[in-house]
């Protein structure tokens, strides 16, 4: 066993946590279950586990170990992925979380750029191809999708617009996933903001749920948004 130089190895893991934390901010920005913490430490792992089969000096153990992290990571990438009816999510996820192995493979191994590379391209992958991906979907409409709800009303009327709130949402095919009221100083008035989840995207339930709201006197203003298509 030869031992690397202990500033190489510091060095060599940290570019594979640094690299590993850049890939994972794109996923935990996403709200995936494998994020930033995730694609760091399997990085972090795989670079010291290549840097042990480069100090061992018999042959082939460095390739030999990279070929087990690819196994390993293959297993750990299958605990994001689940089916929810006729779609399966956390692929994207997985793959990522393979990349970030890779990543920390070549930042163990000793080469640097060809590991920013890897995870320069599996950001972009990513970020470009997500928008393509949902437009050119056939499966488009039926992909779950998060909407923000916002309205601002007096602070006596809040419990009533709440309850009129749920009582509309009950009647539609969305779910309410979050119900919060803040005070906005001064003036007595509340903000109240909802956000909902539709199992396919339904602007016009939306709309109309808006619409009833709008229709109430104590209501200064309301809006709704698309928060983020549920997609990985």
């Amino acid at each position: 066993m030869h031992p690397l130089d202990p500033l190489t190895f510091l060095i060599r893991l940290g570019a594979a946590l640094l690299l590993g934390v850049v890939m994972g901010l794109e996923r935990q920005w996403h709200h995936r279950m494998a994020g930033t913490r995730t694609n760091a430490l399997v990085a972090v792992a795989a670079a010291a586990f290549t840097m042990i089969g480069l100090m061992d000096t018999g042959a082939g153990n460095a390739s030999r170990i990279v070929g087990q992290i690819v196994s390993g990571v293959g297993f750990l990438g299958a605990g994001v992925i689940f089916k929810e009816g006729a779609n399966v999510h956390g692929l994207n996820t997985a793959a990522t979380v393979w990349c970030a192995a890779a990543v920390g493979a070549l930042a163990g191994a000793g080469f640097p750029q060809y590991s920013a590379a890897v995870a320069l391209i599996a950001i972009l992958t990513n970020l470009a191809l997500r928008p393509l991906a949902y437009k050119w979907s056939p499966l488009e409409k039926s992909v779950p999708t998060n909407y923000f709800l916002e309205l601002t009303c007096g602070e006596h009327d809040e419990t009533q617009l709440r309850a009129l709130l749920l009582n509309l949402v009950e009647h539609t095919t969305v779910a309410l996933t979050s119900l919060h009221s803040e005070d906005l100083e001064p003036g007595g008035r509340i903000r109240v903001t909802a956000t909902l989840m539709s199992p396919a995207r339904n602007d016009k339930c939306l709309e109309e749920i808006v619409t009833r709201l709008s229709l109430e006197t104590s209501v200064d203003g309301v809006k709704w948004s698309i928060q983020a298509p549920v997609i990985d």
